[in-house]
Parts: structure tokens; sequence; C-alpha cells
């Protein structure tokens, strides 16, 4: 009895000690490779949300590719589906195979290539191609430099600072995605898409450099930098490709192939169907782990599973939210606000002078052509927006108002019209072919008729010699330019070659008109990171206030009162929509800074203390697959953002789709609440102190 009762004081003694040395041993400041991967990320993330920030608008724009909200809403949520899906398999080549920078290199060269790949090409496949390298480039990067990163904080001296780490981290992303807008706003107005792909690429071939060269500068990036040893009952890589990725590319192939759509699209079922088996590998992962492994990865998917509804609700903001941004947010500056914007090319003009749209069914369905002023000044139902004072009386008689070029293109624009028609129905399915053909042939009939008629009305009056017959004949060509001009303006298209000729319209016309500056829609993009650059210093300091005084949350409860404050944020929306009358008003610009400001700090709450927690409760040995896990159920969350933005259009009342939102996160907020004793004491238990 002596002698147990010496060996417990000795040995609390020995822990007692530990614990002191691992106090002293602490370091108040964090590893040197924290800056080189602060700004290797910004780069990337300035790349990225460069990218990002213009896609949507890119997709639905006219001189653009012409898409329906519907249709860029599919393709974007995909997009940022896959974005997010594809870092499991680069979280697994760099855990058995590549290492983590090693990938981080070859994926930020494959972004690289892939902006660039944009900005060049001019086709569908060229198009689509590019985005196949950003998505694989992202795989192989985003998970690995989390992962490396926490490996900076895996011993006794920095393990105390790895949430604040992270939370800087954080804030170097959205640096990045603060600064990209304003720039793709520039080059956008004054040089067109492809200047604005092309910087995103110059982006992150900065970043991959700067990697390259902070190695040197931080050395324990290097150190850090090891392939743990597989553990007896680990698959190999080729097993996990065999056994997963192989049922994952045959249930998705099922997903397509079903007749008609499950869930509201070939593309969503088919991404939904190819999850099935990757989710059923993490599940997997329980069954075969350690016993003392088993709990933290149970943990780890139940909030891998809540944080997919806070993905699906965020991530809106590049479909949805410009939906809103673009066409029911008051974006009129004031006239010094507008020499600004005009000094620095950051400044967009609208004008009520008369144009061609398309106009599209809710469905996207084309439904004819629509003559009026520019989109900024009619609501979705083709009226005037309510109370809307329309600017009259301020335009220049030398130059036509800058919003009006692209409706009234040259020869070589309708030859161009003519290539992207017959593009469009090689490349087209069976079902959307018989459309396009529909629509080609309609605006062919017209055009043949403008010629046919034009050529007739030349040949007549060059052979007719009777001048009484002759003046009869000009007076009818006369009635016939002012028939086929209207037909031109309808068509948007000068077939003769001849510009728009602003200084032939009359000015007592030009006097009914006016124009005045709005901001860009995508500077709605860099809302959001100016508040996680303005909120995390307060969102960290509060936390460390309350941690001092022993009241701290647990990070799962930071991760559940993130995603309440979510829900909050989809409130703040509802009564904008409330105010907007179903669209029939503009609303303010201070309802957006609402919204973001809410779900920001929402936000700060929830992904870096994920991206901690991970990094905390993984197993060392498969930490890459366990980050590449959040990133699925971020893919996850992004896709259902696509199909919930799809649905933009069939929401009259705008305020019952952010309504919508707002109950899908709170029966996220619940799910992790009823969970939180259990998962607190997971962390506990298997969190390294």
């Amino acid at each position: 009895m002596q002698k147990n009762y010496i060996f417990v004081g000795y040995k609390k003694r020995i822990l007692t000690s530990n614990k002191k040395h691992v106090e002293q041993n602490k370091n108040k400041k964090h590893p040197k490779g924290l800056g080189v991967l602060f700004f290797t990320e910004m780069w990337e993330r300035f790349g990225f949300y460069l990218m990002l920030g213009i896609f949507t608008l890119y997709m639905v724009a006219g001189d653009g590719m012409g898409l329906s909200n519907a249709e860029s809403a599919d393709i974007y949520g995909t997009y940022l589906a896959l974005v997010y899906l594809t870092p499991f398999f680069g979280g697994l080549l760099a855990d058995k195979l590549l290492g983590y920078r090693k990938s981080i290199f070859i994926g930020g060269l494959l972004m690289a290539g892939g902006y660039f790949g944009l900005a060049f090409t001019t086709s569908i496949m060229g198009f689509f191609g590019s985005l196949l390298f950003i998505i694989l480039g992202n795989g192989l990067f985003k998970p690995n430099i989390s992962v490396l990163l926490g490996r900076l904080y895996d011993d006794d001296e920095h393990r105390h600072l790895k949430d604040s780490g992270f939370n800087i981290f954080y804030m170097g992303i959205n640096v990045g995605a603060f600064i990209c807008n304003f720039v793709a706003a520039y080059l956008r107005l004054e040089f067109g898409w492809g200047y604005a792909f092309a910087v995103a690429g110059a982006g992150m071939l900065i970043g991959v450099v700067w990697l390259f060269a902070g190695q040197k500068i931080a050395p324990k990036l290097v150190e850090v930098d090891t392939i743990s040893p597989s553990v007896e009952g680990d698959m190999t890589l080729g097993q996990i490709l065999l056994k997963m990725f192989v049922p994952a590319i045959i249930a998705g192939g099922l997903g397509w192939l079903i007749p008609g759509s499950i869930f509201g699209s070939d593309s969503t079922d088919a991404f939904l169907f190819f999850s099935i088996p990757v989710v059923l590998f993490y599940i997997n992962l329980v069954r075969k782990a350690k016993e003392e492994e088993k709990e933290p990865i149970k943990a780890l998917l139940a909030i891998m599973g809540v944080v997919v509804i806070f993905w699906a609700i965020f991530h809106q903001n590049g479909s949805a939210l410009t939906f809103w941004t673009q066409n029911n947010t008051d974006r009129q500056v004031s006239e010094t606000t507008a020499s600004l914007l005009k000094t620095i090319k950051l400044s967009e003009e609208v004008s009520t002078v008369p144009r061609i749209s398309e106009k599209q069914g809710l469905h996207g369905e084309f439904e004819g052509y629509n003559l009026g002023p520019s989109y900024y000044f009619i609501n979705t139902a083709g009226e005037p927006y309510k109370d809307m004072v329309l600017p009259k009386g301020n335009l220049s008689n030398e130059d036509a108002p800058s919003d009006l070029k692209k409706y009234f293109p040259h020869k070589k624009e309708m030859a161009e019209q003519i290539a992207k028609f017959e593009k469009e129905i090689k490349a087209a399915n069976a079902d959307d072919k018989k459309e396009i053909e529909k629509r080609y042939a309609a605006w062919k009939v017209k055009i043949d008729y403008i010629k046919s008629t034009s050529e007739k009305f030349t040949k007549s009056l060059a052979e007719e010699t009777n001048a009484t017959k002759k003046a009869a004949l000009d007076k009818k060509y006369a009635t016939w330019q002012a028939e086929k001009d209207k037909l031109l303006a309808e068509l948007a298209i000068a077939y003769e070659g001849k510009a728009f000729d602003w200084a032939k319209v009359r000015d007592d016309k030009k006097g009914t008109w006016g124009s005045f500056s709005i901001w860009p829609t995508e500077l709605q993009a860099s809302i959001n990171p100016f508040f996680i650059i303005i909120l995390t210093p307060l969102v960290v300091g509060f936390l460390n206030f309350l941690g001092k005084r022993g009241k701290e949350p647990s990070t799962p409860a930071k991760i559940g009162i993130g995603l309440l404050i979510t829900a909050l944020s989809m409130f703040v929306m509802v009564g904008a929509a409330i105010v907007s009358e179903s669209g029939a008003i503009k609303t303010s610009t201070a309802w957006l800074f609402g919204l973001y400001g809410v779900i920001t700090v929402g936000e700060l709450f929830l992904s870096p203390m994920g991206l901690s927690l991970v990094s905390k409760l993984s197993p060392k040995r498969i930490g890459a697959v366990m980050m590449g896990g959040w990133f699925l159920s971020t893919a996850i969350g992004n896709k259902l953002s696509g199909v919930l933005s799809g649905t933009w259009d069939l929401f009259d009342n705008k305020e019952y789709f952010f309504l919508t939102n707002m109950g899908l996160v709170m029966i996220a907020v619940v799910g992790i609440f009823v969970m939180l004793p259990w998962l607190r004491k997971v962390v506990e238990e298997h969190t390294e102190k």
C-alpha cells in the first residue's frame, strides 16, 4: 500500500514537472513558416476568388456565354462542388505518395494553366477543359497547404498557438479575396473578360514562386513535410482508388444516365451519386481505425455532416446573391463618387437608350427579344422599377453611352454570332439542339430577309431609268430603311458593317434619354473578405478574453454558434426582400453590408475552427485524407448552393427563398447542439494539450 502511494506521488511529481517544462517551452511567437504559407495562400486565393467573382457574370453576360440564371447556377454549383471534392484525392496523393509541398507546387501550376485557358479559349470545350485544370489543381493545393500549416504547430513549443495561427492564415485568404474583385472589375470594364482571367493565373504563379523561395527562409516547412508510415490494415493508394474511386465513377455515371433528373439536373444527380461511395469510404475509416482513433474520426464526420448546410448557404454569394446584387440592389453612386471611380476605371455606365436584350422564361427558355433601356432599369416583370427616377438629358452629343457598345456590333461580330450558334448546335444534346436550332432558324430568317430585300432595292434603284418611278422607289426605300433599322436593332446586328452611329441620332431624341454611373456587380464579392479582415482581430481578441477567464467555448460549440449566426444572416435578407416588394423596388447597398457583416462573424466562428479541429483530431497517418473529408463536406454544400440558387427565379417572393435557407441552417444548428456534450468530451480527451 505504501509502495503504491509512493509511486503515485512520484508519478504526480513527474507529470507536474513535465507540465512545467512544457509551459516553459511554450513560444509566444508563431513559426516562420506561417508567413510563407500566409502569402502563398493569399496569392492563390487572389486568383481563385478573382475568377469566382466574375464567373457567374461571365456566364450570363451577352458578351460572355449568354446562359440563363438557372444554367449558370448549375455550372457554378457543379464547379464549386468539384473544386472542393478533389481535395480528397489530393490529400490521398500527398499522404501516400507526393508529400505536401510537391502537391502544392503541382496544384498551383495546374490552376494557373486553367486560368490562362479561360483567358484565351473561345470554345465550349476549352471553357470546360480550363475548369478541369483548376478543379484538379485545387485538389492538390487546398488540403495540403492547410495540413502543412497544422504540422508547423504540432510541437509543444507552438501547439497552443494553433487556433490563432489558423485564424491569421484565414485572414491571409481574405486579403487576396478582397483585393481581387477590384482588379477584376477594372480589367473587365477596360479590357474584357480575358484579361481578368489572365491576371488570376499570374497571381497563382506568384504564390508558387513565393513558396519555393520561402522554403529557405523557413526550413521547418521542409522538416515537417514527411509521409507518415502506414499501419497494419491501411489500404494502399491503388486499393483506395479501386475500392472507392471506381465505384464513385460508376455511381456518378448512373446518376447522369437516369432518365429525367432527381435533384433538378443531370449534373447534380451525377455529383451526388458520385459522392455516395466517397462518403461510405469515410464511414469505413471508423470501422478499420484503431480503437483510440475511432471517436475522433466519428466526431469529425459528425461535424462535417452539419457544416454541409453552412456551405450550401454561404457560397450562394457567387450565384443567388450575385443575381440579387445585379438586379435588386441600388448601385447608383453620387457624382463625386462616380468621378473617383471613373479615375480608377471602376465605374459602369447604364443608360436609358433603347437596345435589344433577350427575354427568358423562369427556366431560361428563350422567349424572344425585348427593346428597352439597360437591364438596370427594368425589373423581372419587364417593368421600370417602382419609385426609380430615370436619368434624362445628360448624354453627350458626340459619344454614345458606353453600355451601348456591345449591342451594336459590326459585320465581324455577326459572323461570330453565326459561328457561336453553330458551335452550340454541335455541342448540344438532342433536346437542347432542337431549341438552339429553332432560335438560330428564326434569327437567320430575319437576317436573310434584310439581306435579300436590301439587295433587291439596290438593284432596282440602279436599273430604274424613269425619273417618276425612281422617285417613288426612293420613297419606298426610305420607308424600308426605317424598317430595316428597327429589325437590325431587334437583332442587335449591324449587318452591313456599319457601327451604330450616335452622331446621326437627333439631338432632341438624345435629350429624352440619360445615364448615370453604378459600381460593378463583382465588387459585392469583396464585402465578405473586407469584414473578415476587420473582424478577425476582434473575434480572436474576444475569444482570447474569454479564454483568460476560463469561459472560452469549446471548438464544436464555436462551430454551433457560427451556424446560428449564419441563420440570423438569412433573416437580414428576408427583411431586404420584404422591403424590395418582391423585386419591384431596388434596395439599399446597406442590406448587403448587413448580410455580410453578420454571416462573416458566423464564418469566423466556423470555418477556421473547423480547419483547426481537423488538424487536432485527425490521426497523423491520414491527416490529409481527413482534411480532404472537410473539403468533401464543403463540396457537397457547394453543389447544394447551386441547386438552391437554381430555384431563384422560381420564387416570386424572394423572402421565401431566404426563409428556406434559414430553415435549413436551423436544422443544422439543432443537430450540432444535440451532439455538443459528446463532441466536447471527444475533443477534451483526444486533443493534445
